[in-house]
């Protein structure tokens, strides 16, 4: 069975750890200081929400995490897109250092996760305990 060598269970929890982190202070600065009833206030929090939640994943090491950075990656970046179009159209600023900072680090540990094989890695890993749960499960 495959397994993931020590310093890929580290990066991957220590990766982790510091994206949920950044992510919570992206989703408490979004609940404070952005007033929860402005319209876009909801996608910024669901895409820290998402990014949050992507970062659990990655931290539990479970094979879904890798499409979950893809859909935070994502939803970070229409995010950073209505922040420019805010600007540009109405001269509204919401700039904010850890948004910007929380985007890019996903982008970084997207790339890294799927360069390094992590998510390869991560289904060989899933379809063998799923192997091993039919096979003892018919004895």
């Amino acid at each position: 069975m495959k397994e993931l060598t020590n310093p890929q269970k580290e990066g991957c929890q220590y990766s982790g750890l510091v994206g949920t982190g950044i992510g919570l202070v992206c989703l408490v600065e979004q609940v404070y200081i952005i007033d929860g009833s402005f319209p876009t206030a909801v996608l910024f929090s669901l895409s820290a929400l998402a990014g949050i939640v992507a970062y659990v994943f990655v931290m539990l090491q479970k094979k879904e995490a890798g499409l979950l950075l893809i859909v935070a990656a994502s939803l970070l970046f229409i995010r950073q897109g209505v922040i420019g179009f805010l600007f540009l159209k109405f001269g509204i600023i919401m700039f904010s250092p850890i948004q910007v900072i929380f985007f890019i680090y996903t982008l970084v540990i997207l790339i890294f996760f799927f360069l390094n094989g992590y998510q390869h890695i991560l289904k060989e890993i899933a379809a063998d305990k799923k192997r091993e749960q039919e096979y003892w499960k018919d004895i």
